[in-house]
């Protein structure tokens, strides 16, 4: 998926989606911040769904929402 991500609300550095199945066949996606790296962000927002689509929109749109706080 092609998200358009805003900065991270708390450094300001670009953000990331990655996504996946997981084990139980269900969809998990992440947002992260790039500042530190993804395995060590400031802030990211994880959420699971039943399909990767749809874990991958609610997931950016969490991020964006988050970003205009």
């Amino acid at each position: 998926m092609s998200a358009d991500l805003k900065p991270c609300p708390l450094c300001g550095s670009r953000a990331v989606l990655t996504s996946g199945w997981d084990g139980d066949d269900g969809a998990k996606a992440v947002v992260s911040c790039t500042r530190r790296g993804i395995s060590d962000a400031c802030c990211s927002v994880y959420v699971e769904r039943s399909d990767l689509k749809t874990a991958e929109r609610d997931a950016a749109g969490m991020w964006n929402r988050r970003a205009e706080e």
